[in-house]
């Protein structure tokens, strides 16, 4: 697929991409402040408190009082309770982004990148739960501006995916109908551990990585990948680790 029918996100995000790829600088991580003590309290509390009640159902009082700070003390961090949201939900998904780029830069083709991303997603949406189910369920509760700033993110996100599941098609190792749809498949198996996690199931594994695993296999086998292929993909992760 052509940048000539395709976002300026994806264009700009695939130029980015086979820049880092053809270079040998890794695409380099994102660099985040160190937040003062009471300002990381208040957004974990707030993550919290947001993944357990929503957005609607929490007041400045509950996030105050699970701070250990009183209301007022709450705006002299932040402007309002949906700036607190925005910010968990900016962050999450520049985590996502960095992840994504992370297994591209590490590995050099399409199939092992997606793979690599596919579990460094999913093991982040169990390991950070609380974060996963505001990230992606609460987009609805922020302004209108903040939800354009956080819908440029997704579409870089979309980007990153839609170019390497590209390069891996033009390759020979996907076989997709439709490239669209199918990213958009792949990142719903990831996205809907929020939903899903934890589940009482004999026939889930237990462990997070068990489980980051056996998505990364189904958001590959979207894409036309073999239990072989699979199988020796589990094998190399093994041997990188040994």
């Amino acid at each position: 697929m052509r940048c000539g029918i395709t976002s300026s996100t994806w264009c700009a995000t695939s130029r980015k991409i086979r820049s880092s790829l053809g270079s040998t600088t890794s695409v380099p991580p994102v660099r985040r402040k160190r937040l003062p003590n009471t300002r990381q309290r208040l957004l974990d509390a707030s993550t919290a408190l947001f993944a357990a009640r929503g957005f609607h159902g929490t007041t400045t009082r509950d996030i105050a009082a699970a701070t250990g700070i009183t209301a007022g003390a709450v705006y002299a961090h932040y402007a309002s309770k949906e700036e607190i949201l925005f910010t968990i939900i900016r962050d999450g998904h520049s985590a996502i982004i960095e992840l994504l780029y992370a297994a591209i830069s590490e590995r050099e083709t399409p199939l092992a990148q997606t793979y690599a991303g596919l579990r460094m997603f999913a093991l982040a949406q169990v390991e950070q739960l609380a974060r996963a189910r505001v990230v992606h369920y609460e987009l609805t509760s922020l302004s209108p501006e903040h939800l354009e700033l956080v819908r440029e993110q997704r579409r870089e996100i979309f980007a990153i995916m839609a170019s390497t599941i590209e390069r891996g098609v033009a390759e020979g190792v996907f076989v997709v109908d439709n490239l669209p749809m199918a990213v958009l498949g792949v990142q719903g198996v990831t996205i809907d551990i929020a939903r899903w996690y934890p589940v009482a199931d004999p026939g889930v594994p237990a462990s997070p990585a068990q489980i980051a695993t056996q998505v990364a296999h189904m958001g590959l086998r979207i894409l036309g990948v073999g239990a072989d292929q699979l199988a020796q993909l589990d094998a190399q992760r093994a041997a990188r680790r040994g």
